[in-house]
């Protein structure tokens, strides 16, 4: 099991390929990262998780990973992120905030609440 060390806070692949990841559509990544070393590929797993903007990126690919790897990589962090990738929601099932009521805006009352305003307003003498 590894500690963590400096090195963790350096992306484990490529600037362009850090930005093909980052691009590709979620069920393009296993496809992207099958080529990566394992070990490589755990790495990056860990480094995107750690980083709130990549981390669904991470997700998916520790989705992609060997839980030996993870765990001898991130220890139990690792484990942790290779079970949580393999029981996440499945992404087609719409979350609550998606499923939410939209806002709408209120529709013009016309002169219905004018006068209703009207009566309410006292009239100078």
């Amino acid at each position: 099991m590894a500690n963590y060390s400096a090195d963790d806070d350096l992306c484990p692949v490529s600037d362009v390929m850090l930005g093909r990841l980052y691009q590709a559509p979620a069920e393009g990544i296993a496809e992207l990262v099958s080529t990566l070393d394992s070990e490589i590929r755990a790495k990056l797993a860990l480094y995107c998780y750690r980083r709130a903007h990549l981390q669904q990126i991470g997700f998916a690919i520790a989705a992609a990973c060997d839980r030996d790897m993870l765990y001898y990589i991130g220890g139990n962090v690792g484990n942790a992120l290779f079970d949580r990738a393999h029981t996440e929601a499945d992404p087609k099932e719409p979350t609550h905030y998606q499923q939410r009521r939209k806002v709408t805006c209120a529709t013009w009352a016309g002169p219905l609440v004018g006068a209703a305003f009207a009566e309410s307003v006292v009239q100078p003498v």
